[in-house]
């Protein structure tokens, strides 16, 4: 959890709208505020077929892009690379990574 400083009338308002809406806590204030302005959490709205919290997903191949530092033949590859696709060589650079 991140924690962050406010000013005192910060603090006063934030504990006068806890009042007000009758939250138990800052985290209700927060979820009756997302709720007011329909702005509820994605986990809590998801339909089926979507992923839901605390579900587990395969994620997509990572891909790289490798410089031989051999011969500078430039190339992608999805996972990792051992050697250079032309020369053979292990000296290679990972110049880019996505995802």
């Amino acid at each position: 959890m991140k924690t962050i400083r406010v000013s005192d009338e910060t603090w006063a308002n934030l504990l006068r709208l806890k009042a007000d809406l009758r939250a138990r806590s800052l985290d209700d204030v927060i979820k009756k505020l997302l709720n007011a302005y329909g702005l509820e959490k994605e986990e809590e709205k998801a339909e089926e077929g979507e992923i839901k919290e605390g579900e587990e997903v395969e994620s997509p191949p990572r891909i790289r892009q490798y410089l031989c530092e051999n011969c500078g033949y430039l190339f992608e590859v999805e996972g990792e690379a051992d050697k250079c696709e032309r020369c053979g060589s292990e000296n290679l650079q990972i110049l880019k990574e996505y995802f």
